[in-house]
């Protein structure tokens, strides 16, 4: 699923599941995102990273979850987990727990406090650009 499409889906699922945290597989992880990422730092401490500029992820490995769904139980919260058939471009639920619900509205833990915000991987094009900016500052000292 492509970032775009995986945000618009996430906010659908959240919408019709409000109170709950929205948990779909993507790849080999189970994701949690914006506001679903910072409920599952502050319940479980899950490392959340960024998804793009203000909103942030955090994520299950599937082979993990049958260890994880314990510790989600005893937050006492709602989760509802689903799973992505990019075969059949279809979303179906997996996995729900109904117990208490929780609201949450910040989509990320605070972008400046952020480790991996400050430290991500820059991309190719962002390395191209710092290049071409040190090349031509180099290039004006010099004149």
């Amino acid at each position: 699923m492509k970032k775009g499409t995986c945000i618009n889906v996430v906010r659908k699922l959240q919408k019709e599941n409000q109170g709950k945290v929205v948990l779909i597989r993507n790849g080999i992880f189970l994701c949690g995102i914006g506001k679903d990422a910072v409920i599952m730092n502050k319940l479980l401490n899950y490392k959340p990273i960024c998804l793009k500029s203000g909103i942030c992820k955090t994520g299950i490995p599937v082979n993990c979850f049958k260890r994880e769904i314990p510790k989600l139980v005893e937050t006492g919260y709602s989760f509802v987990v689903y799973n992505y058939d990019k075969n059949r471009d279809k979303i179906y639920e997996i996995y729900r727990i109904e117990q208490e619900e929780i609201y949450e509205e910040k989509e990320n833990i605070g972008c400046k406090e952020c480790w991996y915000c400050e430290n991500r991987v820059k991309s190719p094009e962002e390395y191209i650009k710092e290049l071409k900016n040190l090349m031509e500052k180099e290039t004006n000292e010099s004149v």
